[in-house]
């Protein structure tokens, strides 16, 4: 597992070079939520990050407080055990 800092930092850079990314959001509740767009916004501190989808202009907020991150070089997997939930942002589209 990597540390929020480094994900954070991921985070951050894509914000920064304003990266497509696919947004996977995996509940135990049915079909993933899935989202194609950039980061908007990126608070370390409060460990949040906001998502815009490209298509519908939508903002979603993702609150990631006590999550637990595995990055690799072109995504950021993030396990939410309060939630039952898994995120995965990805560069470029979904495959």
């Amino acid at each position: 597992m990597a540390s929020s800092e480094d994900a954070f930092r991921k985070f951050a850079m894509w914000k920064k070079s304003r990266t497509v990314l696919s947004l996977t959001i995996f509940t135990n509740f049915g079909m993933p939520d899935i989202w194609l767009g950039s980061i908007t916004s990126v608070d370390e501190q409060q460990e949040l990050v906001e998502f815009a989808d490209d298509a519908t202009r939508d903002l979603r907020t993702l609150d990631l407080r006590g999550a637990s991150f595995a990055i690799a070089e072109r995504s950021v997997e993030v396990m939410r055990a309060s939630e039952e939930s898994r995120i995965v942002f990805k560069e470029g589209l979904v495959s």
